[in-house]
């Protein structure tokens, strides 16, 4: 938080009990602007490799981004407490992106939802879990400037709600699609 400070990006802090996941946080906190977000720290199975997927609390997380970022959904597990704790100087419950300026030897590929841009306000732990920074998303995107931390903005899935929707639509488009002639039986005209 001093290193905020003194970095001139403005934050709102929350202090609270520790919360060791999103439900937690969910019933102990209200943030005034940024929603939740979900900090999920996985492994690859080649040495030295680490992935920080930051994505909203509602985005449902496909396995088809993580080609993108150099590997496959079979490669990657979460990683281990004391994974977290020599990479991001982290525990569990606690990882967050700030984390990242940890990482010394910059192992960490580092994947921001898409979706979460669409927000103005972001709001992570300060590395401890007992506390969150609530900020304006450019100021945290200068955050990650200055620590020379890069990241890959990837549409990591659809949020549920739109998911929903999404089948619902594709489902409206399979009733109203004409079987084509050459599939029938011979039938062709309606019984009216």
């Amino acid at each position: 938080m001093a290193y905020l400070s003194e970095s001139n990006l403005p934050f709102k802090l929350y202090e609270h009990e520790a919360v060791m996941n999103l439900e937690e946080m969910a019933q102990k906190l209200k943030l005034e602007k940024a929603p939740l977000i979900k900090n999920l720290f996985y492994v690859d199975k080649k040495p030295n490799s680490y992935f920080l997927v930051i994505a909203r609390q509602d985005t449902k997380l496909d396995k088809g981004f993580w080609k993108k970022l150099g590997t496959t959904g079979g490669n990657v597990r979460f990683a281990k407490e004391e994974q977290m704790e020599s990479v991001l100087k982290s525990a569990k419950g606690s990882i967050n992106p700030f984390s990242l300026a940890n990482d010394e030897k910059q192992q960490v590929k580092v994947a921001i939802d898409e979706h979460l841009f669409e927000n103005e306000y972001w709001a992570f732990h300060p590395i401890e879990n007992t506390a969150t920074v609530e900020m304006l998303r450019n100021d945290f995107l200068k955050f990650l400037e200055q620590e020379k931390i890069a990241f890959h903005r990837l549409e990591l899935d659809t949020p549920v709600e739109k998911a929903e929707e999404g089948k619902k639509d594709q489902k409206k488009e399979e009733e109203t699609k004409e079987v084509p002639k050459e599939n029938t039986i011979g039938i062709d005209v309606k019984k009216s």
